[in-house]
């Protein structure tokens, strides 16, 4: 079994992250004695998995961006350690961010929780509908499509300089670079269908009169975006899980502890790194897709 890298971190991450997120979501309202404190809590959790999902996904692309666009740095660059401790950057700010919802929420009769009056036109209006929608929303977006716009780019030119270069090597690496177009792809057109919707009731929210047919009409966005966020919890995984065959088998030898008493090779690794580093120089290798 080939030990972890730092992709593999990334992706196991985000696949308990979406799957922490569902869990809020299914049983949020459901458990006994809610009330405000937990009304909060589960408020606090659930935006928080929404927000680092994001910015995992985000993560997970910046490291295939760098694997082939500059793969003799990708072994300095992208380590273990340093893909912990973006991860752990990144929970602290999505959770430090929420933190607020312990003063502004509060659950009401239905058990929603809501916004408390005197504070809808500041952190309802200003922060939630601006500055979460267009820095943890909305940017991560665009970073996401230009980064796998320019990763696409690159693949397809490598693909084109090896066709020149051998015709061997193209049978067993047109099937990887497919594969590889077709998750990239996947990935930013679900993140994109599934959070626009929210974006834009974020933006549009202020400006939908408060009318029988303008309240009618937000609790309809409300309940779109809302399964919408969680389709996208659920596909994320779906679509690294089929894509990614490393991922497979690292993620199910994790659950099922077969890396127990597994002993690693060393007497290869410096011939290992070496034939790495010229795949990835000659053909654009991208470590997270097999």
């Amino acid at each position: 079994m080939k030990p972890f890298n730092s992709s593999i971190i990334w992706l196991i991450i985000l696949t308990f992250t979406d799957f922490l997120n569902l869990t809020m979501r299914f049983v949020n309202g459901r458990v006994p004695g809610y009330e405000d404190w937990s009304c909060r809590m589960f408020y606090i959790f659930g935006q928080t998995f929404t927000f680092t999902s994001y910015l995992y996904v985000l993560g997970l692309t910046c490291e295939r961006f760098i694997a082939v666009q500059f793969p003799l740095k990708m072994n300095q660059w992208c380590t273990i350690r340093r893909s912990i401790l973006a991860v752990s950057i990144c929970l602290v700010i999505c959770l430090g961010q929420s933190l607020y919802v312990i003063e502004v929420y509060r659950a009401n009769f239905f058990k929603d929780c809501v916004l408390r009056e005197k504070y809808k036109d500041t952190w309802g209006y200003l922060y939630e509908n601006f500055f979460q929608t267009t820095v943890l929303k909305l940017l991560p977006i665009v970073l996401l499509i230009l980064l796998n716009i320019l990763i696409v780019r690159r693949l397809n030119r490598a693909k084109k300089v090896q066709s020149k270069m051998t015709e061997s090597l193209n049978k067993d690496k047109a099937r990887q670079q497919k594969q590889i177009n077709r998750m990239l792809t996947a990935s930013s057109i679900c993140l994109f269908i599934c959070v626009m919707p929210e974006i834009l009731y974020c933006y549009c929210n202020p400006l939908i009169e408060y009318s029988p047919f303008g309240n009618r009409s937000r609790i309809i966005l409300i309940n779109v975006y809302s399964v919408m966020k969680l389709y996208n919890s659920a596909l994320n995984f779906l679509l690294y899980f089929i894509a990614a065959s490393k991922f497979r088998s690292e993620f199910l030898s994790l659950v099922t502890c077969n890396r127990l008493g597994r002993k690693e090779q060393t007497g290869k690794s410096t011939l290992h790194n070496v034939t790495s580093v010229t795949k990835a120089t000659s053909v654009g290798y991208s470590p997270t897709v097999s």
